[in-house]
């Protein structure tokens, strides 16, 4: 076996499809179950290869052609989505990042400009600028550093699928 391989054993098409989607296979929602599987399988690969093994008297060439088709575009849109996703998470923590920077920036050259003002006004902006630049450069470091972390393996994931190819074949007890 390849170690690039996926295989998985189906008793019917319809196993790959959500139970509560009537729509026909180029519009139906993708089981939970089986995006489950094909996760745990891509797992450690770099690039794959969906093997999808069923019973002979249940295969038929157009319906896996559709199925095919389907799967493509599904992993594929997926993959694109999470990209866009992941660019925007970033951009918005470098956004973040920088108005941070002008609030401290500002509050640093207040202070340095007039260190004994001791006035209503520039004590209260004080106490609104500096949380609020802290607040900012916090939000801003999770969002570029972290948080699109949490999507990394939805990405890695849509992009070995998107890649991948897809093949059915007829199950054989070896």
């Amino acid at each position: 076996m390849n170690e690039n391989q996926i295989n998985l054993l189906i008793r019917e098409y319809n196993e790959l499809f959500s139970d509560f989607d009537s729509r026909n296979y180029e519009d139906k929602a993708l089981s939970s179950d089986f995006l489950a599987e094909c996760r745990k399988a891509s797992k450690d690969k770099k690039k794959a290869e969906l093997i999808l093994s069923m019973p002979k008297n249940k295969r038929n060439p157009e319906t896996e052609k559709i199925i095919t088709k389907r799967l493509n575009n599904h992993f594929s849109k997926h993959f694109q989505l999470l990209k866009k996703d992941k660019q925007k998470i970033i951009l918005k923590g470098i956004t973040s990042t920088l108005i941070s920077g002008i609030f401290l920036i500002t509050s640093i050259l207040l202070h340095y400009y007039y260190p004994t003002q001791n006035t209503l006004i520039l004590n209260s902006f004080f106490v609104i600028i500096e949380p609020t630049g802290i607040f900012f450069l916090w939000k801003g470091l999770e969002l570029a550093l972290f948080k699109h972390n949490k999507i990394s393996d939805e990405l890695k994931f849509y992009h070995i699928m998107s890649e991948s190819r897809i093949i059915f074949k007829t199950f054989s007890k070896e």
